[in-house]
């Protein structure tokens, strides 16, 4: 590959990361005087993941790379950028005739795929990336052998501070003034919110903060949405939380002062008159330890999925609990659609299955890939041990019965603690993985348990690479009015994992128009069951064996009237409680009751 193209082929890969900028029109140069490398032969002494380090000018692009694979904090994450790692920036600036000779004589590909370094050629670019106020500043300069770069950065840092001084002073004035009328607006259910949506979210809240933004909007309050920045910038409390001077802040899954579980703390200035309220959306109480519970008390109110006997446990009184946060179903796209024939034709089932299934290799990888970040290869071969003695149990092929408790998964956990001395985050990661192990391990079951009868019409949908006899492979359905489509085609789904997130599909399934099986956990009691909203026969059935499942599936495919009856009882249940606007209608009556 000569010169030319090279330099083609860097463009291009520039053209394709994210966070590239540049202020300058760069051209093809044949040859150029290439600057001496300034990082130093000894990589701790410069480029740690402690800093925030500038490099200027640097074109040792190989001890660059080489920094990155040997760091063990971000290993394994710097692709992933949704993984929920807040990673911190490593910045690489360039005058452009440095920047021109570097990528006419260097293959980029392997620095562009850094998620976590971000690149700036030219002064303007420097000046405008780094004068924004949610940019996060260097506290590390290596190569500025003028000191040009660093006097711009100090002054843009001394701007910066000012600003955010002078707008702290403001809203400290502002709430000071308005505490009583803050007080009265919450009391009156005509409040203004700002609603803290993370930056790393799972696939569910794809479309849950605006129909949240617009369900509270339609009862007359005020709502603004605050995004925070990627994993390699913090977003500034000041500058965009706080800038419309809301009522009540909202947030999921953190402590008052910002993002404390997956991650440093946002560090949010306290204003004992502003309503801070945090929603417990998807931590399981295995995983809730006495310190994460003091930080969440420092929340004014939780919204949370735990029953009383949570609350209780962690001292949290009840007096600034609001029960009942399940997570609404997406009611835009999942709704009774005209289907037609075509549409009829190819989705038409007896059960649909809707869910990733995994291989023996893929859970393996699986394993692998989301606990390399964290552990040993000894310690993830003495993880998957443990797992993989839990999932032989999983199963009694005597009673039928399906061995899927709390109980059992706390003490493999509990075991694997004690024996490995586990941090909180460390426990949380393990519980993640054996979670989605052992439900995808037990869909995998029924599914087989299901197809061996040669009774039904199965369907799977979902990004599945396993083949399965008697069974049929929808493939993975990315629009939700087409999945909703699918499901109301269907007789019925099976649900089979018993927390926050397979909820929200019962739900979706019933406002599509569908009943469904749920498998039953007999000590699922923390706020995330269904049972706490959804009765037996009010669009679903439970089974917890076998049997059960076969008897329940034969009942409700010969009783067409039966069957019709249940999912019309569930689809009216769902539409009047269980959607965005009943349960932040609700949210917002009781709210209103414990500020009073």
């Amino acid at each position: 590959m000569n010169a030319e193209e090279l330099f083609e082929i860097n463009i291009k890969k520039l053209t394709e990361k994210e966070l590239f900028f540049c202020s300058e029109t760069i051209e093809y140069v044949q040859s150029g005087h290439i600057e001496q490398p300034c990082i130093g032969d000894n990589k701790s002494e410069t480029i740690d993941v402690q800093h925030i380090f500038l490099l200027a000018n640097e074109m040792d692009i190989e001890k660059i790379l080489k920094a990155e694979e040997e760091n063990d904090v971000y290993s394994g994450m710097l692709h992933k950028k949704h993984e929920g790692i807040p990673m911190l920036p490593l910045y690489l600036y360039y005058d452009r005739q440095q920047f021109e000779c570097m990528i006419s004589s260097y293959d980029m590909t392997k620095l562009c795929e850094i998620y976590r370094i971000v690149i700036l050629v030219g002064r303007d670019a420097l000046i405008n990336f780094f004068c924004e106020m949610d940019t996060l500043m260097p506290n590390m300069i290596l190569g500025d052998r003028d000191f040009a770069i660093t006097n711009i950065i100090d002054n843009i840092y001394k701007n910066k501070t000012q600003i955010i001084g002078d707008v702290l002073a403001e809203l400290r004035q502002y709430y000071n003034d308005n505490a009583e009328a803050i007080r009265r607006r919450v009391e009156s259910k005509d409040e203004s919110i700002c609603v803290v949506k993370n930056y790393f979210e799972p696939q569910k809240f794809r479309y849950f903060y605006q129909q949240l933004k617009q369900s509270l909007e339609k009862e007359g309050h005020i709502v603004n949405v605050c995004t925070e920045r990627g994993p390699v910038f913090r977003t500034p409390d000041v500058i965009s939380i706080y800038k419309y001077k809301p009522d009540v802040v909202f947030q999921i899954n953190k402590a008052r002062n910002g993002r404390n579980y997956l991650g440093e703390s946002l560090n949010l200035e306290y204003f004992e008159q502003l309503f801070f309220v945090n929603w417990i959306q998807d931590i399981h109480p295995a995983v809730l330890d006495e310190t994460y519970a003091e930080e969440l008390q420092q929340n004014d109110i939780l919204f949370s999925l735990f029953d009383e006997n949570v609350m209780e446990k962690y001292h949290y009184p009840m007096s600034k609990v609001i029960l009942g946060a399940i997570m609404p179903a997406d009611s835009v796209n999942y709704c009774i659609h005209n289907i037609s024939d075509e549409e009829h034709s190819k989705y038409d089932c007896d059960i649909a299955f809707i869910g990733t299934i995994m291989t023996d290799e893929g859970v393996v990888n699986y394993i692998y890939k989301s606990l390399s970040p964290f552990f040993t290869e000894e310690q993830i071969g003495i993880i998957a041990d443990s797992l993989f003695e839990m999932l032989e149990n999983m199963y009694n092929s005597v009673t039928g019965k399906y061995n899927i408790t709390s109980e059992e998964l706390n003490k493999y956990i509990y075991n694997l603690q004690e024996k490995m001395q586990l941090n909180q985050k460390e426990k949380l990661n393990i519980y993640r993985v054996f979670s989605v192990v052992r439900y995808n391990s037990l869909r995998k079951l029924i599914l087989q348990q299901l197809a061996k009868r040669n009774r039904y019409k199965i369907i799977l949908y979902g990004e599945n690479d396993v083949t399965m006899e008697g069974v049929d492979f929808g493939g993975f359905i990315d629009n939700k009015e087409e999945l909703s489509k699918a499901i109301q085609c269907a007789n019925m789904v099976i649900q089979i994992n018993p927390d926050a997130s397979m909820n929200q599909r019962v739900i979706e399934g019933l406002l599509s128009h569908t009943m469904a099986l749920v498998f039953k956990m007999d000590d699922a009691s923390d706020m995330s069951n269904i049972e706490n909203y959804l009765g037996e026969g009010e669009g679903i059935l439970f089974f917890r064996t076998k049997q059960e499942l076969f008897d329940d599936c034969d009942m409700m495919l010969e009783n067409k009237e039966l069957r019709e009856s249940i999912i019309e009882k569930g689809y009216q249940k769902a539409i009047q409680t269980l959607t965005t606007d009943a349960i932040f209608g609700s949210f917002i009556n009781e709210l209103s009751k414990k500020v009073q």
